[in-house]
């Protein structure tokens, strides 16, 4: 089973109304906060909607945020089969949120994860894109050094070590997430239960290790000729796109945001942010909050 509420402590800190529906075929819990143009908060791995709860408060006033948890995460539907997860399916049920919600004009926060999914819906709806802030992901077929040389990360797409490592030991929350904060000090104990809480059991984790499984390392891997397309299609993306890029990230460097403002035509200097890393969110809310509001002025 999976969690369909959240426990008083974890409400004090991520204080919003839950919100269900379904998408194709499966249960999606997302926040929903503040009226006007809607701005879409994408979370990666191992988190969810959680991850934006410093941000969600100085942009609910200035815009509708709305923060989906994907399948497999947070209070969203967990599929047992990790045949259930791939980026495809991950685009189309943005794409059937969007739809749902009947949002227009949207503007889309991408980190980790949030990249080839976001994007992944972009390039092919444009006309219903206002703009992009992008924050420590990717969309390209050409992995980080960190994925391509990691043994870790190769290991992963072996059928035994990702069990052991990813679903029995949960290492992508308790040991992914510090290592990829600047200010672990805000890691709290608090907070880390939080990150816990939807992935308390083995058979809640298999979202989780499915993401790292379709990392394309070499062009036969799953989700390969999808990001292929998202790539090559970026030159395309003609819209006004910001760019907060936590400086000591190892996953995704520095030379992937220079990659981004290179490949998109409207792509701003992308701001480094020196004291953060994969995790910006934890590391830079306020500055990451004054992008977004900036794109929604402009």
């Amino acid at each position: 089973m999976y969690p369909v509420e959240l426990p008083s402590k974890i409400k004090k800190l991520f204080p919003y109304e839950n919100h269900f529906t379904e998408i194709n075929g499966r249960r999606v819990h997302y926040i929903d906060e503040g009226e006007g143009d809607p701005v879409i908060l994408l979370h990666g791995n191992p988190t969810w909607s959680f991850l934006y709860r410093n941000i969600i408060p100085l942009i609910k006033d200035r815009c509708r945020v709305v923060a989906p948890d994907y399948i497999g995460f947070g209070l969203s539907e967990k599929p047992a089969e990790e045949s259930a997860y791939t980026l495809e399916g991950y685009i189309a049920n943005l794409k059937g949120l969007i739809d749902y919600l009947k949002l227009r004009n949207i503007t889309l926060v991408c980190q980790d994860w949030g990249g080839p999914i976001g994007l992944g819906y972009a390039v092919k709806h444009r006309d219903n894109v206002r703009g992009l802030v992008l924050l420590n992901t990717w969309a390209f077929t050409d992995p980080s050094s960190f994925h391509k040389k990691i043994l870790h990360w190769r290991m992963l797409h072996a059928p035994i070590a990702g069990q052991i490592t990813i679903v029995r030991m949960n290492v992508m929350v308790e040991a992914n997430l510090r290592s990829g904060t600047y200010h672990r000090e805000r890691l709290t104990q608090e907070a880390m239960d939080a990150y816990r809480f939807p992935f308390i059991e083995p058979s809640s984790r298999i979202g989780i290790l499915a993401f790292p499984r379709m990392i394309p390392l070499k062009p036969n891997d799953a989700a390969y000729n999808t990001m292929a397309e998202i790539e090559k299609s970026l030159p395309k993306l003609d819209v006004p796109t910001k760019i907060v890029w936590g400086a000591t990230d190892p996953v995704f460097p520095q030379d992937f945001a220079e990659k981004f403002h290179r490949l998109l035509p409207e792509a701003e200097e992308p701001l480094l942010i020196e004291d953060g890393c994969h995790f910006i969110q934890e590391d830079a809310p306020e500055k990451i909050s004054e992008k977004i509001l900036e794109l929604l002025e402009s």
